[in-house]
């Protein structure tokens, strides 16, 4: 909104609400729910060309084994109803959809700390090549300062900024670069900017 953007807010309830305006609720695991709001958006301008998924921000970390499936609602199985919702709705022109997250990416060394929503990435990589107006990245933030179990009311300013410069801003290799570049992935640290790149390794003779 503060880029001049028109906003539209859908966050997870426990039942389908729509204030009339710009703000929705739905059930996180009723595929119904978000059938729903593409109609409702449809009838109201269209569906937004540019849509960020970041339900899994809201999660704090937990090592625990028995939070793993429960947290899934908000992370794989919304994002996989959310794409196929759209996918009952294909638009006239692309969507570019992005899905945050934070800790899925080891880029440090000690900064995997919710592995639990790494199952995001699954659909992020495999529903652009079923729908080819569809664009994906999967942007992985610093949980230091986006895991909400750290305690902090809301991310630094500049933490912000960076974020809202990534998500407005195309990445420039996209398509283009090196194949061994996986240009759909980035993970964000301490102001850089992280790539997946895929080497060759030649393997010792047995």
């Amino acid at each position: 909104a503060a880029a001049g953007a028109e906003v539209v807010v859908v966050r997870p309830g426990p039942a389908f609400e729509d204030d009339g305006a710009a703000s929705f609720a739905v059930r996180p695991s009723v595929r119904e729910d978000y059938d729903e709001l593409m109609t409702r958006l449809a009838a109201r301008g269209g569906i937004p060309p540019h849509v960020v998924h970041a339900w899994t921000l809201t999660s704090p970390s937990s090592a625990q084994p028995e939070t793993v499936m429960p947290v899934q609602d908000i992370g794989f199985f919304s994002l996989l109803s959310l794409v196929q919702a759209l996918a009952g709705a294909p638009p006239a022109s692309g969507i570019r959809l992005d899905v945050l997250t934070a800790g899925t990416q080891d880029v440090t060394g000690k900064d995997l700390r919710c592995p639990e929503h790494a199952t995001v990435i699954g659909v992020a990589k495999v529903a652009p090549l079923e729908m080819p107006w569809l664009a994906m990245r999967h942007l992985d933030l610093d949980p230091d300062t986006w895991d909400p179990g750290t305690g902090q009311a809301e991310p630094a300013a500049p933490d912000l900024a960076e974020l809202i410069g990534e998500l407005l801003t195309a990445d420039d290799h996209g398509g283009q670069g090196d194949s061994a570049d996986d240009a759909d992935t980035v993970a964000l640290r301490g102001g850089r900017r992280w790539r997946r790149r895929y080497a060759d390794v030649v393997a010792d003779e047995p």
